[in-house]
């Protein structure tokens, strides 16, 4: 299997790997990691996970939860940047590689944090 491989990878209504989940700490610590609850059934992450920050990793858990959602956008053409599908294409793609070496450490400190949960190094996310 190659890093980010999709093969029988079953996904949720948000396109994101079912076999990941998520934990809600307490508040305090929630805001301590950097969550913020600006929409209050919310928390809500976001990490620059590009040198020129334009593309970042945002992670949205429900309050009650219910739903979650991990994005990785492009922030110059307000899209998703889909590096796992783009290193599929082209390995040798450098930005894109950056990006997931980045995300990949993203993934490691919340599940570190125990805040998300089924991840391992190289799965598709």
């Amino acid at each position: 299997m190659t890093r980010f491989d999709q093969t029988g990878v079953t996904l949720t209504k948000h396109q994101n790997n079912a076999a990941l989940g998520v934990n809600i700490l307490p508040d305090a610590e929630m805001r301590a990691y950097g969550f913020t609850d600006h929409v209050p059934e919310e928390w809500y992450l976001c990490r620059k996970v590009s040198e020129d920050g334009t593309t970042t990793l945002n992670l949205t858990i429900a309050k009650d939860g219910s739903d979650w959602v991990i994005d990785v956008l492009d922030e110059h053409f307000l899209q998703p940047y889909d590096y796992q599908g783009l290193l599929e294409r082209n390995p040798d793609n450098g930005y894109a590689r950056a990006v997931a070496d980045e995300c990949e450490r993203q993934y490691r400190l919340l599940t570190e944090a125990g805040i998300l949960t089924g991840w391992h190094e190289g799965m598709y996310v």
